[in-house]
């Protein structure tokens, strides 16, 4: 009865363990997602900015 009192108590803090893993995970994940959204944005400015610089020469030329 000891011993799986002792079990029943080694698998709550095991599943306390996981669920603050996935907790961290997923913090982490919403971090790197804000990160790529910036960087996509980014992107897409230095797109535009490529196409009129390229425009702007041939009207130059």
């Amino acid at each position: 009865m000891k011993l799986q009192l002792l079990e029943i108590r080694e698998m709550r803090v095991d599943q306390q363990e996981m669920k603050r893993a996935v907790l961290d995970t997923n913090e982490r994940v919403m971090e790197i997602e804000g990160f790529l959204e910036n960087q996509h944005r980014i992107i897409e400015l230095l797109s535009a900015r490529s196409i009129q610089q390229e425009a702007d020469l041939k009207r130059i030329k």
